[in-house]
């Protein structure tokens, strides 16, 4: 139509009488819709039926929320490993989503359970008086925050005071079905009816907020789990309680070595959630003994469940000669069973396997059960250096591997002869043929497995222990031979009366106490001097020579006075 056509304002408002119209319909229709009772704020409410039931879900009734809610409930945290930890059961998650939400309730709960005053006294004491108080925050966060209030506690809807009823809530179970049939068949429900000590599902999860597993906040959470289990399994009079006998001693220690063990470290130290928790291995509702088939650490399910996170080691195992020994049922030569995950790596010790102090301690463990392997594996070089405490020194696991161990006459087995070069050479650079006949378990006292050795050993022993022998009782001879010569000497110079008593020589005297000096005094003169000659011993005098007689003549020698003789 052209601009000048005498018809063109009335085909305008045509036009928008039509555009008018389709709007008009399209308000009419959203009208339409907020006023279905399937989408809007208080669909809930406008469903409920005068004088009904508000406790009873409407068929296809959706809570606001509830859809997210119910998304929330199945959404699991799945680790790198592949292991999913469900939240809640998918039925448990579809009962939550057809609730009718909004509200506490018809009767108003929340005027006299969040008004703390009120409270006051109505439960005969402070503690009771605080878990009747519920406030608004409370239940804010918690995942049954759509639920009514009778939904759980069933027989307080007729408004206040309240009649007497005989349980103050409905069982857990009635909404959470799987989770109730696990716990009803674990070991802390009959321990409850009889003792009343044993957790509920409130002791885990609290009455009002209940908080998922993947929120930080809930106990439930991986890292407060170790915590909430040591709440009760920490306290001496609960270990005193239920595991009082010898056997238990693994039990009263387990929250203590747990902290300690790699899984604790991981996850308390490091804040990996993927490493193993309580709950992981013993199971969240279906505790039950490790002496029960239908436990998770049972001998025959340990494996599986070790196997939920090390997904490559349960693999290994189970093709290994200890893995298909457990399920065939074989034993050892010493009747020994197959060993599984928590006889190696222990239960709540568990330890990382490049610890020193645990690796030193492998050949033991295998010992425990290879009893003959042990004692000529500390016959050998290895196991002497392993006895001084040199780590590098081969053990059990470096040739037989940790997990993959098999027969030596499998051909896939790493100990068969065609894989000796391959295996020595690990730490033997530049092993040949020849090398590997080294018997590292060689028992030269066994013939039937080690002839060569035997023949060996035992013509290298007869010769020792003959040359020890003649030369021995050549010894013993010869001593005998010299002592009977000595003998026959001794008798025949006793005969002959050569031997003469020797005399002593007599002690020499004493010598006397030699004299004090003193000094002179002037005036005390000093004492004259005494002879210590014995005057027996003193020499007379000298005599004078005697005179002459006077008649005597002197003889005449021919000589006259005045001549020389």
């Amino acid at each position: 139509m052209s601009p000048s056509s005498p018809f063109r304002p009335f085909v305008h408002v045509v036009a928008r009488a039509r555009a008018g119209g389709a709007v008009a319909l399209l308000a009419l229709g959203a009208s339409l819709l907020d006023a279905s009772p399937l989408v809007g704020q208080e669909p809930a409410r406008r469903a409920v039926a005068p004088g009904g039931d508000a406790r009873t879900p409407v068929q296809g009734v959706v809570a606001p929320g509830a859809a997210q809610q119910s998304a929330a409930e199945q959404r699991a945290i799945t680790s790198r490993s592949g292991r999913t930890r469900s939240a809640d059961s998918p039925s448990t998650a579809s009962r939550a989503g057809t609730r009718v939400g909004g509200g506490r309730g018809p009767v108003q709960c929340e005027k006299c359970h969040a008004d703390r005053q009120f409270l006051a006294g109505k439960a005969k004491g402070e503690r009771g008086d605080s878990v009747l108080f519920v406030p608004d925050t409370l239940l804010r966060d918690s995942r049954h925050k759509t639920l009514l209030c009778a939904d759980c506690h069933a027989g307080y809807n007729d408004g206040y005071p309240h009649t007497k009823v005989a349980s103050v809530s409905v069982s857990c179970q009635h909404c959470h079905e799987d989770q109730g049939a696990a716990y009803h068949r674990s070991i802390h429900a009959p321990n409850f009816e009889k003792k009343g000590d044993a957790p509920t599902c409130v002791s885990c999860h609290s009455s009002h907020k209940v908080l998922g597993a993947d929120d930080r906040r809930s106990p439930t959470y991986p890292l407060n789990v170790a915590q909430l289990c040591g709440s009760c399994h920490n306290k001496k009079a609960i270990l005193d309680a239920y595991f009082d006998k010898p056997a238990d001693s693994t039990a009263r220690s387990a929250v203590g070595d747990y902290r300690h063990s790699v899984h604790g470290i991981a996850m308390t130290k490091a804040g990996l959630t993927v490493s193993a928790t309580c709950s992981d291995c013993h199971d969240a509702h279906r505790v039950l003994p490790t002496d029960s088939t239908e436990s998770t650490l049972h001998r025959s399910n340990v494996a599986s469940t070790c196997g939920a996170c090390h997904q490559g080691v349960l693999a290994t195992f189970d093709s290994s000669a200890h893995g298909q020994a457990l399920v065939s049922g074989d034993t050892t030569e010493t009747g020994k069973k197959a060993p599984v995950c928590i006889e190696c790596h222990g239960g709540h010790k568990v330890v990382e396997a490049n610890d020193p102090a645990w690796f030193s301690g492998v050949v033991e463990e295998c010992g425990a059960c290879h009893k003959r392997l042990l004692d000529t594996y500390f016959e050998t070089y290895h196991g002497k250096a392993t006895q001084l405490g040199y780590g590098i020194a081969a053990k059990c696991s470096d040739c037989h591997g940790a997990h993959a161990m098999l027969a030596a006459d499998d051909s896939l087995s790493s100990v068969h002869p065609t894989n000796l070069v391959e295996t020595c050479s690990q730490c033997h650079k530049g092993a040949t043929v020849n090398f590997v006949k080294y018997k590292p378990h060689g028992d030269p006292r066994d013939r039937e497995r080690n002839p060569e050795l035997y023949w060996v050993w035992l013509a290298m022993t007869s010769l020792l222990i003959g040359v020890f022998a003649f030369f021995g009782v050549h010894s013993l001879l010869w001593f005998m031979r010299l002592m009977a010569t000595r003998n026959e000497r001794a008798a025949g110079h006793h005969a002959n009366g050569a031997t003469t008593a020797v005399t002593p020589a007599p002690a020499p005297a004493p010598a006397p106490p030699a004299p004090i000096p003193t000094e002179p005094s002037a005036a005390t003169p000093p004492p004259a001097a005494v002879s210590t000659i014995d005057p027996a011993l003193r020499t007379p005098p000298a005599a004078p020579p005697p005179e002459p007689p006077a008649d005597s003549q002197a003889p005449d020698l021919g000589e006259k006075p005045g001549e020389k003789p």
